[in-house]
């Protein structure tokens, strides 16, 4: 009986001593070194996604500068010269314009449109009409382009 004791004792040390050495966990190495394999990977596909992301606001603002431009080019000719001459800024623009500056204002807040107009004589003028807005880091850009009427 007594050599089933020593057994029983040190089937029970040994299964304590497999518990003690059972390393199932991660240790603080290696959680570290995969957190800098994931920085790795994660940090320029996160720039890819930004860069594009970016690059899509600046494509829709150029798109939408000449949908003004196209806008306003094709709503000045149907009116009369007189009638042109209201037309002095973005708030007096044609209604077609008008509506389409105002769709676009919503969706980009520092997208501004100026019309300028300019009598040359008392049979022609001119209409500049300017488009801005903020591009990526900040810098202004601007497209502008000017329109004729004839008396």
């Amino acid at each position: 009986m007594h050599h089933l004791q020593i057994i029983g004792l040190n089937l029970i040390m040994i299964k304590m001593l497999m518990i003690k050495n059972n390393k199932n966990g991660f240790t603080l190495v290696e959680i570290m070194v995969a957190l800098c394999i994931f920085a790795l990977i994660a940090i320029p596909v996160y720039m890819f996604f930004s860069y594009s992301a970016a690059n899509e606001i600046e494509y829709h603002k150029n798109v939408s500068a000449s949908k003004l431009m196209e806008s306003f080019k094709n709503e000045i000719k149907q009116y009369s010269f007189e009638e042109s001459k209201g037309f002095i800024n973005a708030n007096n623009a044609p209604p077609n314009t008008k509506k389409i500056y105002d769709e676009i204002k919503s969706k980009f807040s520092d997208l501004e449109m100026t019309i300028t107009p300019d009598s040359v004589d008392e049979k022609t003028m001119s209409f500049t009409l300017t488009v801005t807005w903020k591009s990526r880091g900040g810098a202004e850009r601007k497209t502008s382009s000017t329109f004729v009427k004839v008396k």
